[in-house]
């Protein structure tokens, strides 16, 4: 199953790039209830841990960039899946990527 939901959030160049730094100090998370570190990369293999409030209870999520294709026109992101554990593979499954 692919989740996929697109909302026009500016055009042109100028907007594209707010977007763009936006995503890439992970401004997407910065809720209140849930955070990532700012300063957290987006490059392939770093790492991101998701925190989050939940009933009161802050929760961690950790997780590895997949792929981030920064290109224009492109989406910056993370794959599915949770980062995996040494060599045993940990992980796996659902999650969303960061």
């Amino acid at each position: 199953a692919t989740d996929r939901n697109f909302a026009r959030v500016g055009t042109g160049k100028e907007d594209f790039v707010a977007a763009r730094g936006f995503m890439s100090r992970w401004g997407h998370f910065q809720l209140g209830w849930s955070e990532v570190d700012a300063t957290t990369g987006t490059a392939r293999g770093d790492d991101v841990c998701v925190c989050a409030n939940v009933l009161g209870v802050w929760i961690r999520n950790p997780l590895q960039v997949v792929y981030n294709d920064g290109g224009e026109g492109a989406g910056v992101g993370a794959g599915k899946g949770q980062k995996r554990r040494g060599s045993g593979g940990g992980g796996g499954g659902g999650g969303g990527g960061a």
